[in-house]
């Protein structure tokens, strides 16, 4: 489907709830476009996506692999209130958003890695990254989401690390604009219920999908080292451990599975 049908199509679905749709065929990162257009755009909502980036980024600066046509690659950006509190929790919500699309597509198990990667066992499948910007008398927030739909032998090859994609989930692969529209249009969703209640709302459903919950982790963070038994996240989407000192309340950071847990995954 060229730039124009592509266009076109998300128009059909989105024009409603998303004031600019951009599509790219190439880009350097949408993520990276969404905040230049930041500068000169004061629309409410804007949708960037595009076939492939040649500078995609995941959290903590790494590289995002965006072949042309084998992933998905958008972000969404939406201003908030800038007293709106909790906001850093708006990372999980769009995890559990894009869990939920792909399970009403037809994906099987899709379990979620705190605070932002969805993984189908051991293998990673997709991932977040938010941005944030202050933006005159409000908050805007770039949810970049990439996730894998058809990566070739030689495009695993170059991941350092264990990659699933969702041809593999779906009895039928379904056509990338309508998967667009399906998690753009459930984070929107979630993004309104996450204004009205918070991240409580979201609370049980984070827990039940967790990939770690119960199981001993390292969490690495800028600041310091924490090991212990993953307890799920609280009502503001912290995550707790219980670390040979007490309940520790994490609010940033990389998850591993600790060296006691490796062999459950």
């Amino acid at each position: 489907m060229d730039k124009a049908s592509y266009k076109r199509e998300l128009d059909k679905v989105l024009s409603s709830r998303v004031n600019e749709i951009f599509v790219f065929d190439e880009i350097d990162s949408t993520n990276a476009e969404a905040l230049r257009r930041l500068k000169t755009s004061y629309s409410d909502t804007l949708l960037l996506t595009a076939s492939s980036q040649t500078a995609g980024r995941g959290r903590l600066g790494r590289k995002w692999h965006s072949p042309k046509d084998a992933g998905l690659y958008l972000s969404l950006v939406k201003n908030f209130p800038r007293e709106l509190e909790g906001l850093q929790a708006l990372s999980l919500v769009t995890a559990l958003s894009v869990r939920e699309s792909l399970l009403s597509l037809g994906a099987g198990e899709i379990q979620l890695k705190w605070p932002n990667d969805l993984l189908v066992g051991k293998a990673k499948l997709g991932g977040i990254l938010l941005e944030t910007r202050l933006q005159r008398e409000c908050v805007a927030i770039v949810f970049g989401i990439g996730l894998n739909l058809l990566l070739s032998e030689d495009a695993k090859s170059e991941i350092d690390r264990e990659v699933t994609d969702l041809q593999a989930l779906l009895p039928v692969m379904v056509e990338p604009v309508i998967l667009i529209a399906n998690i753009v249009s459930r984070l929107l969703d979630n993004i309104e219920l996450f204004e009205r209640e918070g991240f409580s709302r979201f609370q049980s459903q984070w827990n039940a999908a967790d990939r770690y919950l119960e199981q001993d982790v390292v969490i690495q963070s800028a600041e310091r080292k924490f090991i212990g038994r993953c307890l799920g996240v609280d009502d503001s989407g912290a995550l707790m451990l219980r670390t040979v000192s007490g309940v520790a309340r994490v609010t940033g950071g990389e998850i591993f599975p600790s060296l006691r847990s490796l062999g459950d995954g």
